[in-house]
């Protein structure tokens, strides 16, 4: 007889909770992180993707406001 594989519902809840806390977690380490990689993007093995998708990201804040543009 085969073993079940499914997934149960609470499995599934407990996965989305903690992603969330993982999420939420990263993102109180924000600040630090980007402290990090400041002057070192030239240094390190960026990919083209990533960078790209820092640069767009950044053209989003307005440094005379201190503040993101609405989305």
């Amino acid at each position: 007889m085969q073993e079940s594989t499914q997934l149960h519902v609470t499995d599934v809840l407990k996965a989305v909770y903690r992603a969330r806390a993982t999420i939420e977690a990263s993102d109180r380490c924000v600040s630090d992180m980007a402290r990090l990689i400041a002057g070192r993007l030239q240094q390190g093995n960026v990919s083209d993707g990533i960078l790209r998708q820092l640069k767009k990201e950044l053209a989003n804040y307005n440094i005379n406001t201190n503040s993101w543009k609405a989305e």
